[in-house]
């Protein structure tokens, strides 16, 4: 089996030690159901964002004054109401405090690569003393949630691939964060299904960060995938978290340029509970279908959970004792069966 290096995430947020406090509890079942195959699985945490989008104290002077009111109102004291004002003057300004030393996306990214390469150094050591050291196991690297979201964006560019395509065989992706905003499918597709059987490939290259342009496709062709979904959520978290930055931060699946690496693709139905709020941001199937059109190797597993319990489920657990080995093994393909 493989050495498994998992960047999970925290809503892109985390140079805090509280905030990585209160996102473990989901965040420790993903290394902890990869172990439990039999693999050594490496968690990596890189630096958060912090709420770059506090607004203005002119832009919450008028909440100020309509909850301060309101409290006045309920407790028929004007005491409270300033007392209220007060504390959510000092919450806004201990925000801005708090937002100090956040990182930003190239620092998180910095620290997923300063990750890898620790564990190209190391790999010896995190392999069973009984094991042949001179046929290391292969290292499988991706990530869950905003930390999927930083090792693809990282994976599109060329130097990552230049510095750990050596190393690196394979990619696993479990309810990542693949798009920032709705992003638009060529119509009518023709969906397609992974198996196991020989690596397929294709003459597409890989580019330079400079050649990579969107997904080129025929204008008349084209729908708006997400346009069905709600975004007021994706939006807002998007505004709170990056700020002016938000517009800046890129959707991997729009920069597919990665080389022929195999890909393992985990996602829910709906991911929030049951619900499609934030189906924009958890596209797995769409990428999948990318990468596909691509010639890149791809399977993509469906599992019967959500984004916050997919990681300790027994789904998960299940699909990747199954795909685990033939990611290892590199042998998928595409069956031209309808995938829906």
């Amino acid at each position: 089996m493989p050495i498994v290096l998992l960047t999970v995430g925290s809503g892109w947020m985390g140079h805090r030690w509280f905030v990585y406090r209160l996102t473990s509890w989901w965040n420790s079942g993903g290394p902890k159901n990869i172990a439990s195959l039999g693999t050594v699985c490496v968690c990596i945490r890189h630096r958060g964002a912090f709420m770059d989008g506090v607004p203005s104290l002119l832009e919450i002077t008028p909440w100020i004054i309509l909850i301060s009111a309101i409290i006045a109102a309920l407790t028929t004291s004007w005491h409270f109401g300033v007392a209220t004002a007060l504390l959510l003057v000092l919450f806004r300004f201990l925000l801005i405090i708090g937002n100090q030393g956040s990182a930003e996306l190239e620092d998180m990214m910095s620290d997923v690569s300063e990750a890898i390469e620790w564990v190209k150094c190391n790999k010896h050591a995190l392999v069973l003393e009984n094991h042949d050291m001179n046929n290391l196991p292969k290292m499988i690297f991706g990530g869950y949630s905003s930390g999927g979201h930083v090792s693809a964006t990282l994976m599109n560019k060329r130097y990552f691939w230049e510095k750990y395509g050596d190393i690196i065989s394979g990619i696993i992706m479990i309810s990542g964060v693949l798009a920032v905003k709705p992003v638009k499918v060529e119509m009518p597709f023709k969906s397609t299904t992974s198996s196991l059987s020989t690596v397929i490939t294709s003459d597409d290259s890989f580019q330079s960060e400079g050649d990579c342009d969107e997904h080129q496709t025929n204008p008349s062709f084209l729908m708006d995938f997400g346009n069905d979904k709600p975004r007021w959520l994706t939006d807002k978290i998007m505004s709170i978290v990056w700020g002016e930055d938000q517009y800046k931060i890129p959707s991997p699946i729009d920069n597919l340029h990665p080389p022929k690496v195999p890909r393992l693709l985990v996602g829910n139905h709906k991911e929030m509970f049951g619900l499609n709020w934030l189906d924009i941001f958890f596209c797995s199937k769409e990428y999948h279908r990318r990468l596909i059109q691509k010639g890149i190797p791809s399977v993509y597993r469906e599992v019967s959970s959500d984004h916050w319990n997919i990681l300790a489920s027994n789904e998960l657990k299940e699909a990747l004792r199954e795909e685990l080995p033939k990611l290892v093994k590199a042998t998928f393909t595409v069956d031209d069966s309808d995938s829906s």
